[in-house]
């Protein structure tokens, strides 16, 4: 059985498989993997993690849960390939996101076009017509009325192409697709900057506070927190923005899949571009307020506030102490 054989036998299942799943089903497996599946009522399968700790009794165990903190790899001193690193990583990953909204060509052969084109680029430069948008293999003005664009942005431009010029060219942004799946866990978190003047903290306890805590610091930007219960993830992570900041901006963030840089490279790899769409975003700001958009939660603290969350009924609660 081939790959579209076992997306569409997992589908007629009511289940929806990963591209990273996918490359781990075969024919002799996927029978057991649409079984337990099905049984741990887990319609979309992300990894095969859960088949080796199948959920016999169908409840979860406090002791599965498991916390796993990735922090950011930084390089002291960066060289011009790391430059050139950091920006080619951040046009390919979300090209990628891009390329499954969108059937696009290369800007090169929009010039081969008499009809309504796509294409995906890097806005390289912002005039008062609309922008200039390019790619590995050239570039082209783009007339667009958009205002929520900056230079540097990866995103799609559907429209028309006359005189060399995509004309009325309308945005398409990565964004968060609306099917996604709200993952439950039986667990609270509590997010705060009280617990030091420089660090920012994270406190992980069962919904049951009688069965104790764990407390974690985080010391670098831009840190992940995998939340893990057998085949359920929940992502958080943490962005240090010390200005104000609205819901309205931070929702442009996660609509680009990208956490803004200010031109601060750290890392070739960078760390900014919001490849997995995150359960949850925490921005240490100077501002407080909290929003869903499409299922992640956007929580912004100051170093004044205490954030307790609900992962089951993602309730969010301002305390005062932990």
């Amino acid at each position: 059985m081939d790959k579209k054989g076992i997306i569409e036998r997992a589908f007629n299942e009511g289940l929806l498989i990963s591209p990273e799943a996918l490359d781990m089903i075969n024919e002799e497996n996927l029978e057991e993997v649409i079984r337990i599946a099905k049984k741990n009522k887990t319609k979309n399968i992300r990894n095969l993690d859960f088949l080796k700790n199948p959920n016999k009794g169908g409840k979860e165990t406090e002791q599965e849960i498991k916390i796993n903190i990735k922090e950011p790899q930084e390089k002291r001193k960066l060289s011009p390939k790391d430059f050139v690193d950091f920006y080619n990583k951040k046009f390919e990953n979300i090209k990628g996101i891009l390329s499954k909204k969108t059937q696009a060509v290369s800007i090169s052969n929009t010039k081969k076009s008499f009809s309504d084109v796509s294409v995906i680029g890097m806005i390289r430069e912002i005039n008062p017509q609309g922008f200039i948008l390019e790619d590995l293999t050239g570039e082209i003005p783009v007339m667009s009325k958009e205002a929520n664009l900056e230079e540097d942005d990866v995103i799609a431009v559907k429209g028309f192409v006359r005189e060399g010029k995509i004309i009325n060219g309308s945005i398409v942004f990565p964004d968060i697709p609306l099917n996604r799946e709200i993952i439950k866990i039986n667990a609270n978190i509590v997010l705060t900057q009280k617990r030091t003047n420089t660090k920012s903290g994270f406190v992980f306890s069962t919904v049951d506070q009688q069965k104790g805590k764990n407390v974690y610091i985080l010391e670098k930007n831009l840190t992940r927190i995998e939340i893990r219960k057998n085949s359920k993830k929940i992502t958080v992570v943490m962005f240090e923005f010390p200005k104000e900041i609205g819901p309205e901006e931070a929702t442009l963030w996660l609509k680009k899949r990208y956490l803004p840089d200010n031109k601060r490279i750290t890392s070739p790899q960078n760390n900014h571009i919001l490849t997995e769409a995150p359960d949850i975003l925490w921005i240490n700001s100077l501002s407080k307020w909290t929003k869903n958009y499409k299922g992640t939660l956007i929580i912004s603290t100051t170093r004044n506030d205490t954030v307790r969350i609900n992962l089951e009924n993602k309730q969010i609660e301002f305390i005062d102490n932990i």
